[in-house]
């Protein structure tokens, strides 16, 4: 009796009957990279649904020939990505210590049997915990370096996509030395219209980064397309009913209104700062205060 062949023997022996080469499959390497198709093909790692898809449709062959090796996600693993990926970056210190357990839960019980895709989602979240508590960016270098340059050819994300966004903007949240305009304008563009390619359930995470990447425009200085971006994650709070960041919105609303009527930004913020003192939100007032004191006086440019 024949032995089974594995997924990544299945992949591999469709693409040489073809004459495909692992670069032609990969194309720009937005949605496959040459080095994930290689350790697919390995077996080093699994397909996520979204990888079987894309090789099914590359390698014109139907969806169910590559469908055997596909296993759903167990439902605890689920739940605790969901938990971690809820409170986002901006959240009390006291959340790390949570954060840390339910990852070692993760990695103890889940992660070695996990595909590629979550086993790098676990990874960058891993990377923000570690960036988050110690203040250094240097912890999310290894996971930027790897993956940074596909998603900054892309103009349409998925959740992985969206993780290494919000990595890479607290990053650029903690260091200013790390911000390219032209960068970080292309990001903003891109996250203006993304709910209409993400499922209902996944656009809570899409509030968090935009609510990361308005941050670090302004704490540039910046703020061309703030003001429609912050109208848009208001939109989207409006139709999820998920308001947990409407106190630091309310901060940014009022960072770009202190230019214009500072008395009555003063006035708000006295109140803003009182909530957001109440939920421990002691970091992000502290950023406000070193934007107000670099800012105010000189105004921030609109280009």
């Amino acid at each position: 009796m024949s032995q089974k062949k594995t997924f990544g023997q299945i992949i591999s022996d469709l693409r040489q009957e073809k004459g495909l080469s692992r670069e032609m499959v990969c194309g720009d390497e937005r949605e496959l990279s040459v080095r994930q198709l290689i350790r697919l093909e390995k077996g080093e790692s699994k397909p996520t649904l979204t990888k079987i898809e894309y090789l099914a449709d590359g390698l014109g062959v139907p969806l169910y020939q590559l469908m055997e090796d596909y296993t759903e996600l167990p439902k605890r693993y689920i739940d605790l990505k969901y938990l971690l990926m809820r409170t986002g970056l901006f959240g009390p210190p006291t959340l790390i210590k949570q954060k840390e357990q339910y990852l070692s839960e993760i990695y103890e019980n889940y992660y070695d049997e996990l595909p590629e895709d979550e086993q790098v989602a676990v990874d960058v979240l891993q990377s923000w915990i570690d960036v988050f508590a110690t203040g250094k960016t240097v912890f999310g270098n290894q996971m930027l370096e790897e993956y940074f340059h596909q998603v900054k050819q892309k103009t349409v994300y998925q959740i992985n996509d969206l993780l290494i966004l919000e990595l890479y903007f607290y990053c650029l949240y903690l260091d200013n030395r790390l911000f390219d305009p032209n960068v970080y304008q292309h990001f903003l563009t891109c996250l203006m219209d993304q709910d209409a390619y993400l499922p209902i359930e996944q656009v809570f995470f899409l509030i968090t980064v935009a609510v990361t990447c308005i941050a670090v425009g302004l704490n540039n200085g910046y703020c061309k397309g703030i003001g429609q971006l912050l109208k848009k994650v208001k939109k989207l709070m409006k139709q999820t009913q998920d308001y947990q960041h409407l106190p630091i919105i309310r901060l940014q609303e009022c960072q770009i209104l202190w230019l214009k009527k500072r008395k009555w930004a003063e006035r708000w913020y006295k109140k803003i700062q009182l909530s957001l003192s109440e939920i421990g939100h002691e970091e992000v007032l502290q950023k406000f205060e070193e934007w107000r004191e670099q800012f105010v006086n000189k105004g921030l440019r609109q280009s």
